[in-house]
């Protein structure tokens, strides 16, 4: 009798410090800040205001039209410093291209991702580019 109690207070106090020890759970990212996870896509269009700048990994873009979370961006003063990265993809007339083929004038559909938290109150992030399209302008005829 004495030896299955011991068994069981082993075998207890075994199953008590591997549920003392197991990781934490990590709980809910953060809704604004530097963990947070993006959770709306920002639909922006418009043209390039100013070249790819590669020191600084931007752009210069005026806002014409936007998606509803982009309704801040379109209000605000333009051109609007759009950021990329190396991850960013580039389509120009239908055909893969790099950020140094924009010229001045291109139209742009520029999609982005945000924190919806950042967005309240027409306050305007940040944004970092994930996909750029962008076609050439038709000439104008006289």
């Amino acid at each position: 009798m004495r030896f299955r109690l011991s068994i069981l207070v082993v075998v207890a106090a075994a199953i008590s410090i591997s549920v003392a020890t197991a990781a934490p759970t990590k709980g809910k990212p953060p809704k604004t800040g530097a963990g947070c996870r993006p959770n709306v896509a920002v639909v922006l269009k418009g043209n390039v205001a100013s070249a790819y700048d590669a020191s600084a990994h931007s752009f210069g873009m005026n806002v014409m039209h936007s998606n509803r979370h982009g309704r801040a961006f379109k209000k605000a003063s333009q051109p609007l410093s759009i950021m990329t990265s190396d991850a960013t993809k580039v389509v120009k007339g239908g055909a893969s291209a790099q950020l140094s083929d924009l010229a001045v004038g291109d139209k742009l559909l520029v999609k982005a991702k945000a924190c919806k938290a950042e967005l309240k109150n027409d306050a305007t992030p940040q944004l970092l580019a994930m996909r750029v399209v962008a076609r050439t302008p038709k000439p104008s005829t006289p």
